[in-house]
């Protein structure tokens, strides 16, 4: 979402950011610490693909990009059924979300940055094509082309690319897709999408579990509750691959981005002459003057 925010405002995709393997930040309120993805610096490509928290943490607080601009951009991209808070934190997840709403989000990727809302219920036909109820179809416009058409260059190569963090939602045809993990791996994501569907995975433990202290926690996907340490590229990525590949089966493998016609031009063939109007006596030829340059 942050990266939709930062090519709609004009950040070129090649434009290099820091990416430390932790940074500080001073926000309003005092520090921000960050770590996670050290690449040195990055392009905003590069960081998608590797995921580096602390180049997307130099993104989101570009001065043409920003926390209320990202929330918005969440907003109009699908993110409804929860509050979200302006806050830089945002680019690494602080805000909730349903999953219905991520598979939203990821939609509009693949519908060329075309919104259109979700819904459950299409249409109501009785046995004999009666039609009882019709869900009027709404749409709206949140991506350029050309933005949309970046992002879709852009997210298959979390999926493709040898340091991708989604190496594993690899579903042998043209798909593009983001990894996602909580702090102290709480949550863990990957949503993706082809042009035919798109889909969101959530894996994590639904219910609190009191810590030492006997506060109530969230659970961490680490040996000790889960078998691995549970990443957005493990679980959740290959849980993707498996339904996205039986949801497609049988359906052609398309482009994400497709292809853009040459353009056209038409002539238009002059008209025959009226053989029954006479032809126009020809006119004098005019001629111009031309002026003397000899001392010039």
């Amino acid at each position: 979402i942050t990266l939709a925010t930062a090519l709609a405002n004009g950040v070129p995709a090649d434009q290099r950011f820091n990416a430390p393997s932790a940074a500080s930040f001073r926000i309003p309120g005092g520090t921000w610490n960050v770590k996670g993805g050290g690449i040195g610096s990055g392009t905003m490509a590069e960081c998608t693909v590797v995921s580096s928290n602390t180049c997307y943490a130099s993104i989101i607080l570009d001065a043409d990009v920003g926390a209320e601009a990202t929330v918005e951009m969440a907003r109009k991209l699908g993110i409804t059924q929860t509050e979200l808070d302006a806050v830089p934190a945002a680019v690494l997840g602080a805000n909730n979300a349903t999953v219905r709403d991520m598979a939203s989000v990821y939609a509009t990727f693949a519908n060329g940055g075309i919104h259109v809302p979700p819904v459950y219920v299409t249409k109501v036909e009785r046995s004999d094509g009666t039609v009882l109820y019709e869900h009027p179809h709404s749409q709206s416009k949140v991506l350029e082309p050309e933005v949309a058409r970046q992002i879709n260059d852009i997210l298959p190569g979390v999926i493709n690319a040898p340091d991708g963090t989604g190496r594993r939602a690899n579903i042998n045809r043209p798909a593009g897709g983001k990894t996602g993990s909580a702090q102290n791996n709480t949550d863990a994501w990957f949503c993706g999408y082809t042009p035919q569907l798109a889909t969101a995975v959530w894996v994590g433990f639904s219910e609190t579990r009191p810590g030492r202290d006997g506060t109530e926690r969230l659970v961490s996907m680490v040996p000790g509750n889960t078998p691995i340490t549970v990443f957005g590229g493990t679980y959740p990525a290959q849980i993707w691959a498996a339904f996205m590949n039986s949801a497609l089966e049988g359906l052609p493998a398309l482009p994400l981005n497709p292809p853009v016609p040459p353009p056209t031009t038409t002539t238009t063939s002059p008209e025959p002459p009226d053989i029954l109007t006479p032809p126009e006596a020809p006119q004098p030829e005019r001629r111009s003057k031309v002026p003397d340059v000899l001392n010039l």
